[in-house]
């Protein structure tokens, strides 16, 4: 509302407003109107002017690199009631720069619960000092920045430095948060180099959130993209383990088409002697369960051919299961 807006609206006695003039209303009353108009629009001056000087004097304090004056001026200007933005966007950028990124994080969050356009600056000031301090090999201070940032703005580009990102939240157990920011990198910078390490991750993430199906997928993508790289190996036994977990599950619950897929899969792709013996005894469970004891005995059968002397008890497992299938005249 301007100040004018605001005078017209005023009631005076009979019903008279600043600018028209009521029944008996004569000079006099004329006279005291436009007072009181011009006093208003002092005050209203007044109060703008003020918080235009107070705004005036913690961006030059700022911008000549006077932090600790900003921060001070900053103080004051609360205490003297200016709430605003502002105030509490350069309190935090000049405690940025003094490296007191506690606190300045506070101030940023303060500034953008009082102007969403304060919360866009902080944002950007933040991203671009922790790619400032990644650039210099900065990566802890780098990160928790760059973090900050991408919480008051979600939409804001960091670039490659997401991965930076990614990496605090799962450092922190962020998971839900890694999860998305990861897939975002490697959406985005797919050829990079570190995309190996934030699958692995990634898959981690998925399986703390209860998504293993998503889980099982990134890491196949992982094995697929680095065929030779160094999370080969333990990329491959989570994975082989995770399907092991699913046919297992699936045969407990009744499904067993998918149980035998996902066993059949297991037997050809893993290079893990434990592991096929374990599988090739799964099948033959299930084809116990379906009433097929010609394939549960040539399960069983396989196990015994592929044991190599030390896996002990799942072999004599299947001896037993052998004999018991024969003497029951099943095969």
């Amino acid at each position: 509302m301007t100040p004018l807006s605001f005078l017209e609206r005023i009631p005076f006695r009979h019903g008279a407003a600043i600018g028209r003039r009521a029944p008996g209303c004569g000079r006099a009353g004329r006279a005291w109107a436009a007072s009181l108009a011009v006093l208003v629009l002092c005050v209203w001056w007044s109060g703008c002017s003020e918080e235009g000087r107070v705004r005036s004097e913690i961006v030059a304090a700022y911008q000549n690199g006077d932090h600790r004056e900003a921060i001070a001026l900053c103080r004051l200007a609360t205490r003297d009631g200016i709430d605003a933005g502002f105030v509490y966007y350069y309190w935090g950028a000049s405690l940025l720069e003094l490296n007191r990124d506690f606190e300045a994080f506070a101030r940023f969050d303060d500034a953008a619960e009082r102007d969403p356009e304060q919360r866009r600056l902080g944002a950007r000031l933040l991203a671009d000092k922790g790619i400032e301090d990644a650039e210099n090999r900065q990566r802890a201070r780098a990160a928790k920045r760059l973090r900050k940032a991408q919480e008051l703005d979600p939409a804001i580009d960091l670039g490659a430095t997401v991965f930076l990102v990614a990496d605090e939240c799962f450092a922190e157990k962020d998971f839900a948060r890694a999860a998305l920011l990861y897939t975002k990198a490697v959406e985005a910078f797919p050829d990079t180099s570190v995309c190996e390490e934030a699958y692995f991750n990634l898959s981690f993430s998925r399986v703390a959130l209860g998504d293993t199906v998503r889980a099982m997928e990134v890491l196949q993508t992982l094995l697929e993209h680095f065929p030779r790289g160094q999370f080969k190996g333990d990329a491959t036994f989570r994975l082989e383990s995770m399907l092991f977990d699913k046919a297992q599950k699936d045969y407990r619950a009744g499904n067993y088409e998918d149980a035998i897929l996902t066993a059949e899969d297991l037997v050809l792709r893993t290079k893990n002697t434990g592991l096929t013996l374990k599988s090739q005894y799964l099948l033959g469970e299930i084809h116990e369960a379906q009433g097929d004891y010609d394939a549960a005995y040539r399960a069983y059968r396989e196990v015994i051919r592929g044991d190599l002397g030390a896996s002990g008890r799942i072999v004599q497992s299947a001896r037993e299961k052998m004999d018991a299938i024969r003497e029951a005249g099943l095969h």
